[in-house]
């Protein structure tokens, strides 16, 4: 099972990356090197984030509570909505 989700995981995180890469450039005008450098924080985060969760899990399988995901989701809107490039 777990090698299943590795594989969806991954999956739907290149797609999203090649889709927004696309969206970047061609709709927001960005530069191939401007565009890679507004998503590298996110390419970067599962290699960083995915140790740091096996470690703050317990052995019992009780996981810590959402505040981390809540709070990453959180800064990753803020994120967003402080792009000068954004149209809000």
């Amino acid at each position: 099972m777990a090698n299943i989700v590795g594989f969806l995981f991954f999956f739907g995180t290149f797609g999203v990356t090649f889709i927004l890469l696309q969206f970047l450039q061609v709709v927001q005008g960005a530069s191939p090197l401007e565009a890679g450098l507004m998503t590298m924080p996110w390419t970067l985060a599962p290699p960083i984030v995915s140790p740091l969760a096996g470690l703050l899990t317990s052995r019992d399988r009780h996981p810590p509570g959402d505040c981390g995901r809540h709070g990453a989701h959180e800064y990753w809107a803020v994120l967003e909505r402080c792009n000068p490039r954004s149209q809000c």
